[in-house]
């Protein structure tokens, strides 16, 4: 009887704690990555939060950061060229 109770309260417990995980999954924010583009002088400052690889393409030339949270860097650009700003492969911003 013994080991029948200790197998209950092992359940219990178990149970208790997988319940305790999916309310906290359920609980957070999801992610959010945002960036914006603003031009000046010596090219274009990309700035906005995320994680992970953030790829800025201007016309044909790729530049990789790793970011973690806010994030501002400066990129050379000619005035009117395209600038696409991808995290993880998603797109968060472009410029004509």
């Amino acid at each position: 009887m013994a080991l029948a109770a200790l197998s209950r309260r092992s359940a219990v417990l178990v149970l208790a704690v997988l319940v305790a995980v999916l309310v906290a999954l359920v609980a957070s924010p999801p992610q959010r990555a945002d960036a914006a583009i603003v031009p000046g002088p010596g090219g274009v400052t990309v700035h906005g939060t995320g994680v992970g690889e953030l790829v800025v393409v201007v016309g044909a030339e790729r530049t990789v950061f790793h970011v973690d949270g806010s994030f501002a860097r400066l990129v050379p650009a000619a005035p009117g060229t395209r600038v696409q700003v991808l995290l993880d492969g998603e797109t968060v911003a472009r410029q004509p």
